[in-house]
């Protein structure tokens, strides 16, 4: 498991309009991310997922983290759903299973605050709410 440094994950975080801001394309050092507001709905749509799965349960049946299920609940292609997977994996903000195979939150992440911040960066960068 790799460490993640959860003081600073969010920052900066400006109240101010024109202040700086966290953007998860620098965090995750995709530097051509942020040019499109579908791909960071898309982005906070399988997060929502990944955490909503998580919450429904976590063994046999009642788990609803896999792919198809993420496809299913968010109208989302499975390949595409996997692909933000492997993003937020590499980024340390999941893990992902063997088994059940599924992604979920990394360990000690907040979660909730994960999604917050990339709710508040659509917010500021698109001017809507995701």
């Amino acid at each position: 498991m790799r460490v993640v440094d959860l003081d600073n994950l969010f920052e900066p975080n400006s109240e101010d309009g024109d202040g700086p801001y966290w953007d998860p394309w620098e965090v995750i050092a995709i530097p051509a991310g942020g040019y499109n507001s579908s791909v960071d709905l898309d982005a906070i749509y399988v997060l929502r997922a990944i955490r909503d799965g998580v919450a429904s349960g976590k063994s046999g049946d009642d788990y609803k983290n896999y792919v198809t299920d993420i496809s299913k609940r968010i109208g989302m292609s499975e390949s595409h759903v996997e692909l933000w997977q492997y993003i937020f994996c590499s980024a340390d903000w999941c893990d992902y299973g063997t088994s059940p195979r599924g992604c979920f939150p990394a360990h000690g992440l907040q979660f909730d605050a994960l999604i917050t911040a990339w709710e508040a960066y659509y917010v500021r960068r698109w001017k809507e709410e995701p």
